[in-house]
């Protein structure tokens, strides 16, 4: 399974119940790949030029979702993304076990 740029907009209390959902869903072996921004001064900059608040759209960081993900499913990595600026982005790699319901 793969979502790009999906899970940061959850709220962090939803985020382990999507997870749980995942889980469900995806076979003994099964691996979900996540992608998600890292929210950094000039994102929050771009998003007020705009005339929003990215916490408007953006409810859960990647540590969030990380954290929700390890209370769920096995990790395999996290990578982070980095430009000249730093980081600016998070691929997360969870797998479900076998036997793990």
């Amino acid at each position: 399974m793969l979502l790009i740029s999906i899970l940061e907009h959850l709220k962090p209390d939803r985020l382990v119940a999507a997870f749980q959902e995942i889980k469900r869903v995806l076979k003994p072996g099964g691996q979900v790949v996540y992608g998600v921004p890292v929210e950094r001064p000039f994102m929050v900059f771009m998003f007020r030029l705009l005339g929003t608040d990215i916490r408007a759209h953006h409810f859960s960081t990647e540590q969030d979702v990380a954290a929700a993900a390890r209370m769920v499913l096995q990790p395999v990595r996290r990578l982070p993304l980095r430009s000249l600026a730093g980081q600016i982005y998070e691929v997360g790699h969870f797998v479900k076990q076998a036997g793990q319901d």
